[in-house]
């Protein structure tokens, strides 16, 4: 595992020390599994470094890149998700009828389009990223089970509606921000803060 946070703004720099870590990642496992966070902090541009490795090449410099796995991950397109998402909900339709049809090109749209790393890229122009997976956004209904397991997996709760109880749940679930104003459906912050309520509360 290697993780890293740029400091420089040189894209050159940055493009160099991503493909010398993928190559030599998948030139010592060629089935690697190799992970880009925050890609929408990443400057647009550098990415493309990689365009070799996951194009249509048998064989790049003598290493065959096709057994690695590369996963993207980003905020971008949350926006147009969850207004899709709350669309959805106010049709009167449940969200695990969402498909990945309806979903997917609106992240590919804002993956080519948002700022950020995948922005007016080549991997996203020539369609070599073979799915977009949508996280829609978490109701408060997804906190409480948030909540549940954090007790389970860090208290050694192993029957949190019983002990610490329901109404403490809900008492941790009620201290997390909500969105929009007026349904407050959707958790601003995911799950992100829960393990800090539930330690507070506790």
């Amino acid at each position: 595992m290697i993780c890293t946070k740029f400091n420089t703004n040189d894209k050159h720099l940055m493009a160099q020390w991503i493909r010398d870590n993928v190559t030599n990642a998948v030139k010592t496992c060629d089935r690697s599994l190799i992970i880009f966070d925050e890609m929408d902090k990443l400057l647009p541009g550098v990415i493309d470094a990689i365009k070799p490795f996951i194009d249509y090449n048998p064989v790049v410099d003598s290493i065959d890149y096709r057994k690695s796995i590369f996963i993207f991950l980003s905020n971008t397109g949350g926006t147009a998700i969850t207004k899709a998402t709350y669309e959805y909900h106010l049709s009167g339709r449940e969200r695990t009828d969402l498909s990945m049809k309806d979903l997917e090109p609106l992240i590919n749209s804002g993956a080519f389009n948002e700022n950020g790393g995948l922005y007016k890229s080549d991997i996203v122009e020539k369609n070599l990223i073979d799915a977009f997976v949508p996280f829609l956004p978490l109701e408060k209904k997804h906190i409480k089970l948030c909540i549940y397991d954090y007790l389970r997996l860090h208290y050694n709760k192993s029957t949190p509606l019983v002990d610490p109880g329901e109404e403490f749940i809900r008492k941790v679930s009620d201290e997390l921000e909500y969105f929009p104003p007026d349904t407050k459906l959707y958790s601003k912050t995911g799950c992100k803060r829960v393990g800090n309520k539930v330690d507070v509360l506790m």
